[in-house]
């Protein structure tokens, strides 16, 4: 038989044959249907790499205010000790000296008293100290949870991305 129609040559065989320009046009086909694929897989990277680096920025400004919060919860405590230890020895101090002035004694337990009040400050200060920094931390590991959600989610888009860019491929290939 001849040439038949539709380009394909049917001579001496019973499968259809294209044609060179035909091979080359598939190819060229193709070859858009792979370069489509790689972009919309750089875009999901960039996109990907864009958000985490904004998270990670974020992540920085939010450590850096915890820490900041740190430092001064303890350099509040450290103000509230030696307050509280300065109070004291003043306190015993112009005791010892009024009642020296004046002749009594009995300072020993006024001495006791004041040690005990001052324990008791200091006391109130670890706790307050303790509380504040158990109320950083559980803010900032509430925040770094969710920090770590988004990183997730991020993740999750990007293969989702990455799925729908080879699911758009192998459809365009198929349908080709």
């Amino acid at each position: 038989t001849g040439v038949g129609g539709g380009g394909y040559n049917t001579r001496g065989s019973s499968s259809p044959k294209l044609d060179q320009t035909q091979v080359n046009s598939l190819l060229a086909q193709l070859g858009i249907y792979d370069t489509d694929r790689a972009n919309a897989k750089r875009q999901a990277a960039t996109k990907r790499d864009t958000f985490k680096r904004e998270k990670d920025e974020e992540l920085k400004r939010e450590r850096g205010k915890y820490d900041s919060k740190k430092q001064t919860v303890a350099q509040d405590y450290g103000t509230a000790r030696t307050d509280s230890s300065t109070n004291a020895r003043d306190t015993i101090q112009t005791l010892l000296s009024s009642l020296s002035t004046l002749g009594m004694g009995g300072s020993r337990e006024l001495t006791r008293q004041i040690l005990a009040a001052a324990n008791k400050s200091n006391r109130q200060a670890n706790t307050t100290q303790a509380q504040n920094n158990q109320g950083l931390d559980s803010a900032f590991n509430e925040y770094k949870g969710g920090y770590d959600n988004d990183l997730r989610k991020i993740d999750d888009q990007y293969g989702d991305s990455l799925a729908a860019a080879d699911k758009g491929w192998a459809e365009n290939r198929r349908n080709t």
